[in-house]
Order: C-alpha cells, then structure tokens, then sequence
C-alpha cells in the first residue's frame, strides 16, 4: 500500500476542486459528505502524507507486534530458553545478544512512530517533540507521543536498572528542574483489554 500511495499521490496539497474531481463529485458534496464543522474552512488536504502515515503506522504495529512474539527482521524466532535450553555460556549471549537487537527494533519503531505522527499526520507539538528528543538523549531506546497528540503525553521504552537515571535527566533537562509529582512515572507493558469465559480462556 505504500508503493501505491507514493505512486499514485503528489506531495502537493489537494485542492477541493481537485479532491472532488478524484472522488467524481461536485465541490458541493465533496464539502457535504467528507467536510465537518471542524473540518468546513480548509481549502487543502495533504493526503498523500495523511495516507502515509495512516499505512507505515500499520505496518509498524503489525512489525511490533512480530517482535514481541520474538520474531527477529527475517522472521526467524528467537530460541525459547525454556524449550531449547543450553547452559553454555555462548548460548545465553548469543540469546542476550538477539533479545538486545529486538529491544533496539521495538525502540526504532516507536521513534519512527513518532517521526510519522509529526511529519506525516502533523498531530505533535513543539513540547512533544521537545519531550521526546529529552527522553531519547537522556538513554531511551525510543519514544513516541501518545494518545490522540496535539499535546499531551509521550511514552519512552528505557531498559531495567536505569529508571532513576532517565527519570533524573527527563526532570532536569525538559522540566528544568521543577517537575510537578505525577508528571513523570515508571510503569510496565501490560496485557491489552480483552474478554475472558467464566472457563478462563481468553475469547478475545
């Protein structure tokens, strides 16, 4: 999808006569149809950085998702320890070593989220990109806003055993010292929502 969006669109902004020509409606419907009360006064719609990031941003999730089930760029899996277990020491840094890369993979994914979200989809701000370019230099290995943008929050992948290292450098650097509580906090992935049988096996 990607190769047809950069095929078929320009990087010039659509007009609305060019939009509605397209889409083979009168400007009349066009404005009716795809237009709101938030949305009715623009004259030009960057649509080929809109899908852009509408399809990379898919393809990021579908990439990270593959990465967390431990599957490396290749699409081989890295070996589970508890099925393929070796006691050798080479064997555990060779597993360190893979586990590090797809650490380093989630990391540039998310950063590249970012990246989209502010190019792309024009959906950050100058104090969420401040934020995350703080969070990546004070040792995350990525980071992204979160949430709908436009403000708001941003979300940081950092290793185990450097939390009060980052969480030191993030109040210093961006906050300047004068961090409100609450405005910064450690927290774990977790499980998504999803619906459980009264058998206790996952419906969804």
């Amino acid at each position: 999808m990607l190769q047809l969006v950069d095929e078929t669109f320009h990087e010039d902004p659509y007009t609305i006569p060019e939009s509605a020509n397209l889409l083979g409606v009168s400007e009349a419907d066009f404005r009716e149809i795809f237009l709101n009360h938030a949305t009715q006064n623009l004259t030009e719609f960057k649509s080929k950085q809109r899908l852009r990031h509408v399809y990379s941003e898919a393809s990021r999730v579908g990439e990270f998702q593959a990465i967390c089930h431990g599957q490396t760029g290749d699409g081989t899996l890295v070996a589970d320890r508890q099925t393929d277990r070796q006691t050798d020491r080479q064997t555990d840094s060779q597993f360190l070593r893979q586990l590090y890369y797809l650490i380093l993979c989630l990391g540039d994914l998310m950063f590249a989220s970012h990246k989209s979200c502010r190019d792309d989809y024009e959906c950050s701000c100058k104090e969420l990109d401040d934020l995350v370019g703080v969070m990546m230099k004070s040792g995350a290995y990525g980071a992204r806003l979160t949430g709908a943008g436009w403000g708001g929050c941003a979300v940081a992948l950092i290793g185990k055993g450097k939390e009060e290292d980052f969480l030191r450098a993030v109040k210093e650097v961006f906050y300047s010292g004068n961090c409100k509580e609450g405005s910064i906090f450690l927290t774990t992935p977790g499980e998504g929502a999803r619906i459980i049988s009264q058998e206790n096996s996952v419906l969804l």
